[in-house]
Parts: C-alpha cells; structure tokens; sequence
C-alpha cells in the first residue's frame, strides 16, 4: 500500500510545538525527593496561572501568576473575593 504522504511531507501536529520540558525550581536538585515543600515551590514560580476550585466555584488554592493575572496583589486577596 502506497504512503498517504511522502515522509518529508507528513502533516505537523500542532501540539508538538507546543511541550517544552519542565525546569525545576530554582535551588531544586535533580534528586530531592517530591515533598510539599518542593511543591509549594514549584506552584508558586510557575509563570502559568493555576488554581484549584470547588464544585460551587470557590478558589481553594491559586498561584502568584493566577493572581497577577487577574489584578490582584496575592493569591490571599483573590480568593478573599
């Protein structure tokens, strides 16, 4: 069977453009264990907005750049909303 598409000629997927590697944290080792302490970390410097909710809507936690995004000085004050 004939191939669809001559292998320099096969459709790009837009996704692979899109993944780039994750960096640990600043001060971070390769082999520090997965801690709350290396999480909090790794949340907070992350320049993606992130958040969890509750069924209702209602923040439980956010990130400094979710925050920023939306005008707020800290995570504390929007959610205090």
């Amino acid at each position: 069977m004939a191939r669809m598409f001559p292998s320099s000629h096969a459709p790009q997927r837009p996704w692979n453009r899109l993944v780039r590697p994750v960096q640990a944290p600043a001060g971070a080792t390769a082999n520090e264990p997965f801690t709350e302490d290396r999480y909090q970390r790794t949340f907070n410097s992350w320049v993606t907005g992130i958040y969890e909710t509750t069924v209702d809507a209602k923040y439980v936690t956010a990130n400094p750049a979710l925050a920023r995004m939306f005008g707020y000085e800290s995570p504390a004050e929007m959610m205090a909303i």
